[in-house]
């Protein structure tokens, strides 16, 4: 994706949620959480650092709506985007539009939670919420329905497998190690 010249686009200042333009001027922030966990060992001099994987990224959108055509705008088009009532289903993805968003790869998120201060004459009203980047759950591996049976050992080239348990039994696993190295 070709970026849009910051000083001279208005396309930062738009957020598109599902096709739909919202009023106002948007402000995106995106934070991507290290998911490191470093741990260091009693005595150890150095810490052991293991990637827990990735959480995905969260995004801090506030939309900036300066005068009353704005605010009854958001009312109509976003209000009914943002707060879906549902019956304590899960949440629906929406799919996002906006330059630094693409920049990092984000296209589908949720919708969590929404902050409306009360409006000033002088600033207007700002509406903050987050999204969090969605991906589909991933499927559980499936298990074997029972582990294949075998009756003798593996074996590894070149390594003599240990004495049976039957051997050990009958007294004769020396003998059976002796056995095995004559061959």
């Amino acid at each position: 994706m070709t970026l849009p010249s910051i000083s001279s686009s208005d396309q930062w200042h738009t957020l598109k949620i599902d096709g739909v333009a919202l009023p106002g001027m948007a402000k995106v922030e995106i934070k991507i959480k290290d998911n490191r966990d470093k741990q260091k060992s009693p005595g150890a001099n150095k810490t052991r650092t293991r990637n827990k994987g990735s959480d995905g990224a969260s995004l801090k959108i506030t939309i900036e709506l300066a005068d009353d055509e704005d605010i009854k705008k958001f009312e109509s088009v976003a209000v009914p985007i943002l707060r879906k009532r549902s019956n304590k289903a899960a949440p629906d993805p929406h799919r996002i539009t906006h330059p630094l968003a693409s920049m990092w790869g984000i296209s589908v998120v949720t919708i969590g939670e929404i902050s409306v201060p009360a409006p000033s004459s002088k600033d207007g009203m700002k509406v903050s919420f987050d999204l969090d980047e969605w991906s589909p759950e991933p499927k559980a591996a499936k298990q074997p329905k029972e582990a294949p049976k075998s009756e003798e050992e593996p074996f590894v080239f070149g390594v003599d497998p240990p004495p049976t348990t039957a051997e050990l039994a009958n007294g004769n696993a020396f003998g059976a190690l002796l056995e095995k190295f004559r061959r």
